[in-house]
């Protein structure tokens, strides 16, 4: 039995009048080139050539998706800028390109929220849901089990929760986020 080649992603397959593109991956305007690691397959019967991932695949989202994000940016009136790390269900996988996401004000949470800055903050790691992958993918924490994860203080300790409060354990300084409901469990 031969061993097969493992493609890495990049590779030309095929020129475009060959074959058409198949599963993971994609068409230049010139050839057809891998989009993961695997092992090349052509159809015969539809003269497609497709990647078989080898290993684990690269983590998709979808919506529906409970995702592990750190919060990047923050416009206080509107939405918070996420940075997707991993999709839950799916970890060891690998995202094929660092995917960015929003949270916007009203999918924080079921209450009422004026300002992002009220509940989040920059660098907070959070849980979240998929909700729309129209324009990138859109987030909710709006479920108990959704929210702030980990949090650290403007001095860089990681916040710890004390008697119900978000507290620095350096200077006992309380501070706000929408927490997920098993903050501090070490759980992401």
């Amino acid at each position: 039995m031969s061993e097969r080649k493992i493609i890495e992603p990049g590779t030309p397959l095929a020129f475009s009048e060959e074959l058409l593109p198949g599963r993971n991956t994609f068409d230049d305007g010139t050839q057809i080139r891998a989009a993961a690691f695997g092992v090349e397959h052509i159809d015969p019967k539809t003269m497609a050539v497709s990647i078989r991932p080898a290993g684990k695949g690269v983590a998709q989202i979808e919506k529906g998706d409970v995702v592990i994000g750190l919060v990047t940016f923050i416009k206080p009136e509107a939405l918070a800028s996420v940075k997707v790390l991993a999709v839950r269900g799916k970890e060891g996988r690998s995202l094929l390109q660092a995917v960015d996401a929003t949270l916007h004000v009203s999918k924080i949470d079921a209450r009422y929220i004026q300002n992002v800055n009220e509940e989040l903050s920059t660098g907070d790691y959070i849980r979240a849901r998929v909700i729309g992958l129209k324009g990138g993918p859109q987030l909710a924490t709006d479920r108990e089990d959704l929210g702030v994860v980990r949090a650290f203080s403007p001095n860089g300790n990681q916040l710890v929760l004390r008697d119900g409060k978000l507290k620095d354990p350096e200077t006992n300084q309380s501070f706000f986020r929408k927490l997920a409901n098993d903050y501090g469990s070490g759980k992401l």
